[in-house]
């Protein structure tokens, strides 16, 4: 499904079809989606069995305002993703949404073991923070570079991990980098 699919013909059916999946709850309330959905927000085939998988507000948006978003994206105000009232849509940017998830405190950044890249758990962790090995020794054992070890034991990554943050390990984490 591609994101940035041009708006379909719609016959009267396909909009009522459409119109018939939004609960709408008041003139500003959140109008709910309540057909199919992915990750939240709402998406309806147009064009029968071989159609392509329309995400709904885009299709919303352009009824509502006649404009078609284009490589766009839809967001929202009010952050609901089944939302699909115009007064709650707008057209902005990737750069533009993830801005507003910021703002909004609704970026997602994992970290430790819930970050897909992270080759330490956090028993490896604490255990580098609490050793008397070499960042070099370390690293060589968990797979991982000197660096990594480094940003562990000062704190860098791994924060949330209780034990002893390496004052004297500070200078070496820069040392690291200019040698």
């Amino acid at each position: 499904m591609s994101e940035h699919l041009p708006i379909p013909y719609m016959a009267a059916c396909d909009i009522s079809r459409i119109w018939d999946m939004v609960c709408k709850a008041g003139e500003d309330g959140c109008w709910l989606w309540t057909g199919c959905k992915r990750a939240g927000y709402g998406r309806i085939r147009m064009g029968g069995r071989q159609g392509h998988l329309y995400v709904a507000t885009r299709l919303i948006y352009w009824l509502t305002k006649g404009v078609d978003p284009g490589p766009l994206k839809v967001l929202h105000t009010c952050d609901n993703p089944p939302c699909c009232n115009p007064k709650h849509l707008w057209l902005g940017t990737d750069e533009e949404n993830n801005s507003d998830k910021e703002v909004k405190g609704r970026a997602d950044h994992p970290f430790g073991i819930d970050n897909g890249l992270a080759r330490l758990t956090d028993a490896d962790a604490l255990a580098i923070r609490f050793s008397d090995e070499t960042n070099r020794e370390l690293a060589r054992y968990y797979h991982v570079t000197d660096v990594a070890i480094s940003c562990v034991r000062t704190g860098r990554t791994w924060k949330h991990v209780g034990g002893p943050i390496r004052a004297s390990q500070r200078g070496n984490f820069h040392r690291e980098f200019i040698s």
